[in-house]
Parts: structure tokens; C-alpha cells; sequence
């Protein structure tokens, strides 16, 4: 325990002289933070009829106009909609690849995979859309842990405009909606009859295949469409499937049901100041960091605009 005790105080020294300009960028392994998913985990929740990818581009820091992007993929299926990153996953899956590959060759070490480029990063962020039932599930990826939120799929209010563009060669119209805080100006297309879109956005008679907000902080394009016949569509178990060992992604798929609220709070912290999230799974380590923070009057109120929020109602 006195170990720990002054590895928090040096902790906390450490943070205490962190100046708000450091703070106020998001770091460029911020994204890599959270440990990867077993993809041995999945299980098969539904039929793929339609498969959309979009390039997600955001600003992490609009002072000097920092991007980052992802890619994302809407699959459509008979039952519930999947929105999620395909960057991610694929990372996922050449990572339990080499891992299994090295369990059955006696290798020692994981040669980590590359990503595309270096401006794409990995964002864990699934969002299950249940049109019978009218709800969504939404799971965000921190650290070690998925947090879940359910919520009612309430009504857009959209206005259609006569304004119209072209995306992947599909004739689009546009409308324009306010939603949690920002307005979105979107492109939907009636050629392709489903009234689904990327994120939340859904709700017009087509699918939305180009969506931003009016500050363009937040940019979803169409790059690629695909019929899915047979493509299943995946949740993940809450208990890991690999059989061997590995830090490079957790073997326990804890799931926490959390609010909406609750769970913006926590990706909020991460993003402005990720020390407070150290050891999720240690309840004596967050309870002195805790302490200490609110003893020392750190100030957390940094502008929103600095981190990707998506929804400014809370």
C-alpha cells in the first residue's frame, strides 16, 4: 500500500503540472487506448442485407484544425442495424490471428498490425439499431470494458430541401435536422429504400450516405455500398473466447449497463484527462485518485470543442 501511495502522489504531481494547452489536445494515442476485442468473441446475431462504409472524419482540435478519421460500416439486416468501425475490427482480427498463430508455433512476442495510414485510428463505438422495437444499443469501448446504454429512437424533425449532390454516383437530396445539441445537414438517396443512415441519423424516406454537422466538426461519407447475401452481423460475448495469454487485449469481456449520461461523463474524462481513468478495475486506486483531485481543485471545465463530442446536451 505505501508503494501505491507514492505512485499516486507522484501521479498526481505529475498531472498538476500538465499545462491546459497539453491538456486541451487530444493525444495522438488516446484512440489506441482502449485494449482491442477478442474477435474470437463474436457471435452471429443476424443477416446482412445491405453493407455501407462511410470515412468518419473528425476535428480533435479545432484550434489548429487537427483530423482524425475512421473507418465505419452501417450493415442492414433483417432484424437490427450495426454501425461500427471497421478500422477497429480489422485491427481486431490480424491481431488474434498472429496470436493464434503464435500459440500454435510456440512464438513468444505479437508483431502488432499497421493501420492504414496515420491519420486513422482506431475508435470503439458499436451502435445496434432495433427498428421493430424502436430502441438502440449503444457500446463504447474504454480500456478494458464495454459500457452500454439503451435508449428510444425518438422522432428527427427533419426538413427536406430541394438541394441535391451526387454520392458514389446515387442522386441524393438533402435535409437538415437538430439533434442533441448540434444541426446535421445530411444527403439521402431514395434509391436505396431504407431509412437508416450512420451514427443515429435515420428516419428519411433513403439512406443517408453523406452527413455533417453544421460546423463540420463532424464529416460521414459514403466510400463504398455492397449487397451482403449471407454476411452475418456480430455482437460480442461477455466472456473472451482466447485461450491463450496476451496484453494486447483483455480475456474478459466485462459489459457494464450504464446511462447515456453516465457514459459521456467517462468519455469525457478520458478524452480531457485520461490519468483519471489509470485502473478501472482497481476501486482503491480510483477512490484516492478521486480524492486527491477534488482536494486540489483541478479544473476540468476545458471548452467541449476539443474532444469529438457528437451530442452537446449533457
Amino acid at each position: 500500500m505505501k508503494t501505491k501511495t507514492i505512485f499516486l502522489v507522484l501521479l498526481f504531481v505529475a498531472v498538476k503540472t500538465i499545462s491546459y494547452a497539453q491538456l486541451a489536445t487530444w493525444p495522438d494515442s488516446l484512440l489506441m487506448e482502449s485494449q482491442a476485442r477478442d474477435y474470437g468473441a463474436r457471435f452471429s446475431v443476424d443477416t446482412c442485407d445491405l453493407s455501407v462504409m462511410y470515412n468518419y472524419e473528425f476535428t480533435v482540435d479545432t484550434s489548429k484544425n487537427h483530423k482524425r478519421s475512421t473507418r465505419m460500416v452501417l450493415e442492414v439486416g433483417n432484424n437490427l442495424n450495426r454501425y461500427y468501425s471497421k478500422t477497429s475490427e480489422d485491427y481486431d482480427k490480424v491481431l488474434y490471428d498472429v496470436l493464434v498463430e503464435n500459440k500454435r508455433t510456440g512464438e513468444n512476442g505479437v508483431r502488432q498490425p499497421k493501420l492504414r495510414n496515420k491519420n486513422e485510428y482506431r475508435m470503439y463505438m458499436d451502435v445496434y439499431t432495433y427498428p421493430m422495437q424502436n430502441e438502440r444499443l449503444v457500446s463504447t469501448r474504454i480500456k478494458d470494458k464495454e459500457y452500454q446504454y439503451r435508449e428510444p429512437i425518438e422522432p428527427f424533425g427533419w426538413k427536406i430541401l430541394n438541394e441535391t449532390d451526387s454520392v458514389l454516383g446515387y442522386l441524393c437530396q438533402k435535409a437538415v435536422t437538430e439533434f442533441r445539441g448540434r444541426t446535421w445537414n445530411v444527403w439521402f438517396t431514395m434509391e436505396l429504400p431504407y431509412n437508416y443512415g450512420p451514427w443515429k441519423l435515420g428516419g428519411l424516406p433513403g439512406m443517408i450516405l453523406k452527413a455533417e454537422d453544421s460546423e463540420r466538426l463532424h464529416v460521414i461519407e459514403a466510400i463504398g455500398i455492397e449487397r451482403a447475401e449471407n454476411r452475418q452481423i456480430y455482437e460480442y460475448s461477455g466472456e473472451a473466447k482466447a485461450s491463450f495469454e496476451s496484453n494486447s487485449f483483455s480475456h474478459k469481456h466485462i459489459i457494464i449497463k450504464n446511462k447515456r449520461k453516465d457514459v459521456a461523463k467517462l468519455w469525457r474524462r478520458l478524452c480531457i484527462n485520461p490519468f483519471t481513468l489509470m485502473d478501472l478495475s482497481d476501486p482503491e486506486i480510483m477512490n484516492v485518485i478521486t480524492k486527491a483531485f477534488k482536494a486540489s481543485k483541478v479544473d476540468f471545465s476545458l471548452p467541449d470543442r476539443f474532444y469529438p463530442k457528437l451530442e452537446l446536451d449533457m
